[in-house]
């Protein structure tokens, strides 16, 4: 399927993702400036109207990303745009939370010159608690740094996972590829009526040893005429047990080639596990007529972690 069956709205997908681009840079220089900006109570004013356009910001940037999610068909697509929105939010909305906290301890803090001298009496019987509330927000500043890079972290774990998919992804296509042209080689050798030249050349064919060159003896001319005996035709059970032992050795190459039929489990150590994969394994391969030695190599190899350490 192309791109044009598959995404028939792609102008504007593109569109939206150049707005998403332009609206994470905006949130992200309001961001900024609320941090540098904080470091004095004059800015008070300032960093409201910062707070106020992060927020609208942050709001437009996930009106767009509930835009592209409706659009976009394919799935990976879809995991970027998440990862995309997390990203940006995960960096920005702890800041605009912590300046909003910032703005309400600055504003209980101030004193007009209004004041009359109970109100002030007042004000400062209070100051108790707003010390409290500094305490708190700068214990909330730091569980949200703690909370922002745990939150780097999961990204970078998600990212990483995401990579392992694809390439696991892929994997499975070479796998396909290469089980379709064992098979098509397989089917063609049929056709033709011989196994393939590079598999044939590593299984032993009965009657195909090389036997050892006679030679002729130097003949007697005093020895008496010699008379050839008659001799009992070729037994056929013979010829049919050759002919048996070849369909043999060629369902062998058969096997070789499509084994396993179906994806089999591997075995890491867990004796939960232990009883599903030795059936699943006896089923595939054991009951097979490999050798002893290659259904030793596939035990190896679908062993992984601990279970083929032990070997």
């Amino acid at each position: 399927m192309s791109d044009t069956e598959g995404e028939p709205h792609r102008d504007k997908i593109v569109e939206i993702k150049k707005s998403r681009t332009a609206a994470k840079g905006r949130l992200t220089r309001w961001c900024n400036a609320i941090k540098g900006l904080q470091g004095s109570g004059e800015n008070l004013d300032e960093v409201k109207g910062k707070v106020r356009s992060a927020a609208a910001g942050s709001a437009e940037l996930t009106d767009l990303h509930d835009k592209l999610s409706s659009l976009v068909v394919d799935d990976y697509e879809k995991e970027e745009a998440d990862f995309y929105l997390s990203s940006v939010q995960g960096n920005c909305n702890p800041v605009i939370k912590e300046a909003r906290e910032w703005i309400k301890s600055i504003e209980q803090d101030s004193v007009t010159p209004d004041d009359s001298a109970s109100q002030c009496g007042s004000n400062r019987s209070s100051r108790s608690s707003v010390v409290s509330l500094r305490l708190k927000a700068t214990a909330r500043k730091a569980a949200l740094a703690i909370e922002e890079a745990a939150l780097k972290e999961r990204q970078l774990i998600e990212s990483e996972q995401m990579r392992l998919r694809q390439r696991k992804e892929q994997i499975a296509l070479d796998k396909e590829m290469a089980i379709a042209r064992a098979e098509e080689e397989v089917f063609s050798s049929e056709i033709e009526g011989k196994p393939p030249e590079h598999l044939v050349s590593q299984i032993p064919v009965p009657g195909d040893e090389k036997q050892p060159e006679k030679t002729t003896p130097a003949l007697n001319p005093q020895a008496d005429k010699f008379t050839p005996k008659s001799t009992p035709t070729t037994d056929s059970s013979a010829v049919l047990k050759l002919l048996d032992d070849n369909q043999q050795h060629r369902r062998r190459l058969l096997e070789v080639m499509q084994l396993p039929s179906a994806e089999l489990m591997t075995f890491d150590g867990d004796p939960l596990q232990f009883w599903v994969f030795m059936r699943s394994f006896e089923n595939n391969v054991h009951n097979s007529t490999l050798a002893d030695c290659m259904k030793l190599a596939r035990l190896i190899q679908y062993c992984v972690g601990e279970a083929r350490q032990i070997q």
